[in-house]
């Protein structure tokens, strides 16, 4: 399950954390500014910006409140007309955003369960973020205690997480991997919370492979079957507590400075032992010093880090989060995901017979680089031999049969598309560009719709649903925003007839964000623009109609 999981974050890796970027020659509408993010939500209500508002945190601690860009040539007639319309605030202005260090999410917490949205902890339990702290401990990224509090820590580990592993900011898939991968480690191992009532003291343990060599009145000790992890425990006074804190740091290594804790009730000794590490901890409980020393080899180091991270004089804390809670949801939706079958979307490629050199099947791509590289359907191009696109022969550079999108490369100068970088909302205006049927109508299609899902079918969070009118051929082909950036790839339409019922207009794109994702995970760099003003339906074809090309298979 776990290799699964692996494959699909990877699939999923997106461009690393959101920063500051405006296009080179323009600059960012700002509309307001605010000290904290109440007021700044406030703000967005009543001017009813919330489809379009970005925010970003200044370096004097205040929120910038953008309305998207424009070019900055004209920018100051351009504001001032959208002042005397009424549209913005009289004191907005337009900034290269020079002085803003990063993006913030501004909308209060939902409940989990967008397994591709950026991950939000608050929705989460203590047990819950007790589990992801143990998950980051045992994967190296994560130093502290197990306290289930969620904190710039805890967050900064999960960063650096999903930075090594994935490339990206932390999506709510890469927490649901995380307790995944801590679930099956505490089934295979038996790691259980256990209260040693002789020290009043609480330890995380892999009790199904410890084995007691020692026991005592009191001192005991026990090692690992199988790895080279060693847990000793002792019930001390205060002379001989220190003179094994110092027994123990004379064994470390010259070069390395050790780690020390000497407080009126807490002693802790530390350090690195050639590739592996000894912790020793004494808590002064009931008057004498309550003692765990943890000794692992190089193969035993995340067991190490997880028995002393979870050490405390309170009673075991839960560690297993609820079955109904949002974590535990979350890893069975990416399970779900793993195991749902990837459609045969063949069929839906318009496929005239083939005859001599004729093509075998049809679809639309689209340019997302300057230099030639095009996005389509990978069920578009899985059967091809050879592949042209625009009357252009063509290479697949990468492509995803779970997420059905290829990329191509072409060569050339070209004229490519930017990304949105924002998200689509429900009801919003888009526009799509396809070739469809090219055996009977052969050229460039433009249709208007709107977008009716933000899911799609059977609840797919990789997909939305579109209204705009989809035929075969137009798999592959852009979808954009009214202010023509692209949202989405068109995928698939619904059986005209189902259950009985016609159905029209019900038709899919692949999310924009897991084009991206899938373009960036494979090293394909692309543009990304923020709202400006809104294109004409005349401009918005101009555009499509100079990034998008006919895909012929052969």
């Amino acid at each position: 399950m776990i290799r699964a999981l692996l494959f699909l974050l990877c699939c999923l890796a997106g461009p690393a954390a959101a920063q500051v970027r405006v296009p080179a020659g323009d600059c960012a509408i700002v509309v307001a500014s605010r000290q904290s993010l109440p007021e700044v939500r406030s703000f967005i209500d009543a001017w009813g910006f919330q489809s379009r508002a970005r925010v970003y945190r200044a370096q004097n601690g205040w929120f910038a409140i953008t309305l998207g860009t424009t070019r900055n040539d004209g920018s100051a007639d351009r504001i001032a007309a959208m002042k005397r319309a009424g549209t913005v605030p009289s004191d907005s202005f337009c900034s290269t955003m020079d002085s803003y260090s990063a993006e913030i999410p501004w909308r209060a917490s939902a409940p989990a369960g967008n397994l591709w949205a950026e991950f939000d902890a608050r929705p989460l339990s203590r047990p819950e973020n007790r589990m992801l702290q143990a998950a980051l401990t045992a994967s190296g990224d994560y130093v502290g205690t197990l306290d289930g509090e969620w904190g710039r820590r805890s967050q900064d580990a999960l960063d650096r997480f999903a930075l090594r592993e994935f490339q990206t900011k932390p999506l709510n898939a890469h927490a649901a991997l995380l307790a995944a991968q801590i679930l099956d480690t505490f089934a295979d191992e038996g790691w259980e919370y256990r209260r040693i009532d002789w020290l009043a003291m609480s330890a995380l343990l892999p009790q199904a492979n410890l084995t007691l060599t020692e026991n005592e009145a009191t001192f005991s000790e026990w090692r690992h079957r199988t790895r080279d992890l060693g847990v000793l425990m002792g019930d001390y006074a205060t002379g001989y507590m220190v003179d094994l804190h110092g027994q123990v740091l004379e064994n470390a290594p010259f070069a390395s400075a050790p780690y020390t804790v000497r407080q009126d009730d807490l002693w802790i000794s530390a350090f690195p032992t050639g590739g592996g590490r000894i912790y020793l901890r004494s808590d002064l409980l009931y008057g004498t010093w309550s003692t765990i020393m943890v000794q692992a080899g190089p193969d035993a180091l995340p067991d190490l880090a997880l028995i002393t991270a979870s050490l405390t004089p309170d009673p075991p804390p839960n560690i297993l989060p609820s079955i109904d809670g949002p974590l535990l949801r979350m890893v069975a939706e990416l399970s779900e995901e793993i195991a749902a079958p990837e459609p045969d979307r063949r069929a839906e490629v318009a496929q005239p017979q083939p005859h001599g050199d004729a093509p075998i099947g049809s679809g639309t791509a689209f340019f997302v680089t300057d230099d030639g590289i095009a996005l389509t359907n990978h069920h578009v191009i899985a059967q091809c031999a050879t592949i042209t696109v625009g009357g252009a022969s063509a290479t697949v550079l990468a492509d995803s049969a779970m997420f059905d999108l290829a990329a191509l490369r072409i060569g050339g100068t070209t004229t490519p598309l930017a990304f949105s970088a924002e998200t689509t909302p429900l009801n919003a205006d888009i526009t799509i560009a396809g070739y469809p049927l090219s055996d009977i109508l052969g050229g460039l299609n433009i249709n208007r719709g709107s977008v009716s899902s933000l899911k799609g079918p059977g609840g797919d969070e990789t997909k939305i649903q579109i209204s705009a009118p989809v035929q075969s051929g137009n798999s592959g082909g852009p979808v954009i925003d009214r202010y023509g950036n692209l949202v989405g790839v068109v995928v698939e339409k619904m059986n005209s007839l189902r259950g009985g019922e016609v159905v029209q207009n019900v038709n899919f794109a692949v999310r924009g964000e897991i084009a991206k994702a899938f373009l960036s995970s494979n090293g394909i760099h692309f543009a990304e623009a923020l709202a400006a003003a809104p294109l004409s339906p005349e401009d918005a074809a101009r555009r499509l109609s100079a990034a998008t090309k006919p895909v012929l298979c052969y």
